[in-house]
């Protein structure tokens, strides 16, 4: 789709992704389940188009139909 995704070091260690198609910002933060103070750092997309994303801390979370789904906390994905 050719968007890009930022991740930003700010006290909520925000992600954003500017939408290529609509050239909007979006901001995703702990409210929408992501960890605090931990700083993304791997990015990528699988044949579906989800997104997947690694954060410094070692968590994997999967970006699908909008929702973001933690894989290491559920214990299907190790730590780190």
């Amino acid at each position: 789709r050719g968007d890009i995704w930022i991740s930003a070091i700010t006290p909520e260690n925000s992600l954003l992704r500017r939408e290529r198609s609509t050239d909007k910002i979006h901001r995703y933060t702990s409210e929408q389940g992501l960890p605090k103070l931990n700083g993304a750092v791997n990015f990528g997309e699988d044949a579906a188009g989800n997104i997947w994303i690694g954060f410094y801390g070692g968590q994997v979370f999967r970006l699908k139909d909008g929702k973001f789904r933690d894989f290491t906390e559920e214990g299907l994905i190790p730590r780190n």
